[in-house]
C-alpha cells in the first residue's frame, strides 16, 4: 500500500513506489473489505474511490486526482468520519486500484493507494 501525505503545500510519499501491476491483493467480487486507519485521531472526512486499472498512483497527490484522460472513478463512497469501515465494491472482475483519502482540519491529507484484483 502506498501512502502519502500532504500538509498544506508539502507533500511527502512515505514508500516512494506505485501501488503493485498486476494487484497485490485479491478477492471476489462482492466481498465486503474492512479497513481501519492507523491514525490517533478520527479523520474530518473520508473518501474512497476505485479505478478500472491497477499500479496507479501518480497522479493521487491532488484532489480531484488529475489522472489521464479518460481514466474516471468506477465507484464512489464516503463512508463518514471513521477510523474503522467497510466497502463492498461492486465492479466486475479485474484488477482496480483503490484510493482512500483522509482529511484532518482540511490541512492535512493522507493518501493510501492499493491495487486489487477481483476475481
Amino acid at each position: 500500500m502506498v501512502t502519502s501525505y500532504r500538509c498544506e503545500n508539502a507533500t511527502i510519499d512515505s514508500t516512494g513506489k506505485s501501488p503493485a501491476d498486476p494487484p497485490d491483493i485479491a478477492l471476489e467480487a462482492g466481498q465486503q473489505m474492512d479497513f481501519r486507519l492507523g491514525a490517533e485521531e478520527v479523520p474530518d472526512k473520508l473518501e474512497l474511490r476505485l479505478y478500472p486499472r491497477a499500479g496507479m498512483a501518480a497522479s493521487f497527490l491532488r484532489w480531484p486526482e488529475e489522472l489521464p484522460t479518460g481514466i474516471a472513478p468506477l465507484e464512489q463512497y464516503q463512508p463518514g468520519p471513521a477510523s474503522n469501515f467497510q466497502i463492498i465494491p461492486q465492479a466486475p472482475p479485474g484488477g482496480y486500484s483503490l484510493v482512500v483519502r483522509a482529511t484532518w482540519d482540511e490541512d492535512v491529507d493522507v493518501f493510501y493507494t492499493l491495487s486489487l484484483g477481483l476475481e
